[in-house]
């Protein structure tokens, strides 16, 4: 879950900076697109709510 999550953030980060055009080709359809910017934050906080269960599980199990 915890790995899930890292990955989920990354690519949600990418997105976003496509998105605000400040990564990636420039012919690609997400640069410049703030649905893309969106998609990325959302994606990203996904992540993060995932890393951040996953390493509270992972803590929970070490303390058994």
């Amino acid at each position: 879950m915890l790995a899930a999550g890292v990955v989920a953030v990354l690519v949600g980060g990418t997105f976003t900076l496509q998105g605000l055009g400040l990564v990636g080709p420039s012919s690609s359809v997400m640069v410049g697109d703030r649905a893309w910017v969106v998609n990325g934050v959302a994606i990203a906080a996904g992540g993060a709510v995932l890393a951040f269960a996953g390493f509270a599980i992972r803590r929970a199990r070490k303390r058994q």
